[in-house]
């Protein structure tokens, strides 16, 4: 019998890794996919482009990325603080406001001012501050008394933070996530988002057993029965094989932990990124193009490459476009569309813009409602981002699960 198991190798589970290779325990962690990561890795375009899965970002000011990560080492790249907010006028004409820290952006100040008056700034700190316990983010956010246009704003870049149009996460979760983003500027690593699992996967004292699938779990008295195969680089399954362990972190995902327990499965958020090339920059910016028209099929767009240079090779310009939720079956949504868009809130043309990859993630993260996944058992712990989705909420529910186990073992 294995003391530990860990089923899933995204940021959780190797973080739940991580502690029991520093307490020095015998353990073995599975993940069904063919790299360790889950939600968070990086693809090395054949031209040299760096390409994350999906619009991700890590934010330095998240209490567990503090300890656990290496920044210096990470190379961290900072965006700019702020957005840049487009909206379609009364002539139909293509607007665009800065909103940045006044020492970051020249004007700022001024252009704020616009739509975030005393009344604003007092409103958003005491939804911040205080935010109401049996409300969604949307329901506060609509009850907090901001003008129509700063909360169209908060709105549409909260939605995208969060992969739900709706807002239908609770407002304490909200409010969390606009703390950190005060605490911290936001940063890619010079490697692409892929370094953190590097850095993760460094630690363990254990390999990743990559491609092998748990197909069944049962709780017994003395641990935790499980049936599993293994896949082969064609996608060929294995015979079943079953392996017991006294103790088992459950950190597959969401809707696959779900599954195993026989549990219901969180709603989801999806996201679709469009990552573009382009020898012509678009704007110097660095920071996010917010595009807050409710009928425009994007919700943001940005020049990675300006924030992280190493995104792209010399010559080179990398820009990523993202939508909130599934891909829309009433229409088809070409990626010359999508690039018209995002360029026009750059003030720029997409005539030259070569489509490098196109994202559609439709399990990007789970819609925290306050009703996360639970188990009563001895043998068993839940690790994932249910109860906070984020990155901090991925890695600090790893540390407590393995811290957990550690005290059963």
């Amino acid at each position: 019998m294995l003391d530990v198991v860990v089923v899933g190798a995204g940021l959780a589970g190797l973080s739940a890794a991580g502690v029991l290779s520093l307490a020095g325990k015998n353990f073995e962690i599975w993940d069904s996919a063919d790299q360790a990561g889950g939600r968070i890795r990086t693809n090395r375009h054949e031209r040299g482009f760096l390409l994350d899965e999906g619009f991700a970002l890590l934010n330095p000011a998240y209490p567990a990325a503090k300890r656990i990560f290496d920044y210096q080492a990470l190379d961290l790249h900072a965006w700019e603080q702020g957005t840049v907010a487009a909206h379609t006028g009364s002539d139909g004409r293509l607007r665009s406001l800065t909103l940045a820290t006044p020492l970051g952006h020249a004007g700022a100040l001024k252009q704020a001012m616009k739509v975030l008056g005393p009344k604003d700034a007092l409103a958003l700190a005491k939804l911040v501050a205080k935010p109401p316990q049996t409300k969604t983010l949307g329901q506060a956010l609509a009850e907090a008394g901001l003008n129509p246009a700063l909360e169209q704003i908060v709105r549409r870049f909260l939605s995208g933070v969060v992969a739900d149009p709706d807002l239908g996460c609770t407002a304490t979760f909200g409010a969390s996530l606009l703390r950190f983003f005060a605490l911290g500027k936001p940063s890619l690593p010079a490697q692409g988002m892929g370094a953190l699992v590097a850095q993760l996967t460094a630690k363990l004292a254990q390999p990743v057993k990559s491609r092998r699938r748990v197909e069944a779990l049962r709780l017994h008295p003395e641990g935790v029965e499980l049936d599993f195969v293994d896949v082969n680089e064609h996608g060929q399954a294995g015979e079943t094989q079953t392996v017991s362990a006294k103790q088992v972190i459950l950190a597959a995902g969401p809707k696959a932990s779900a599954n195993l327990l026989g549990l219901e499965a969180p709603q989801m958020g999806s996201l679709r990124t469009w990552w573009f090339a382009t020898p012509t920059l678009p704007t110097d910016s660095r920071m996010l193009h917010l595009d807050c028209d409710d009928d425009s099929p994007i919700n943001h767009t940005a020049v990675v490459s300006n924030v992280c240079p190493s995104y792209a090779p010399a010559g080179w310009h990398l820009v990523e476009v993202t939508a909130v939720g599934a891909e829309p079956t009433d229409r088809f949504l070409a990626a010359e569309e999508v690039a018209a868009r995002a360029a026009s809130m750059m003030g720029a043309e997409a005539d030259d813009w070569e489509l490098l990859t196109y994202q559609n993630i439709a399990n990007a993260l789970p819609r925290v409602t306050g009703s996360e996944l639970a188990v009563d058992s001895p043998h068993l712990v839940l690790a994932g981002d249910t109860a906070h989705a984020s990155i901090n909420g991925a890695l600090e529910s790893g540390e407590r699960a393995a811290a957990r186990v550690l005290e059963r073992l």
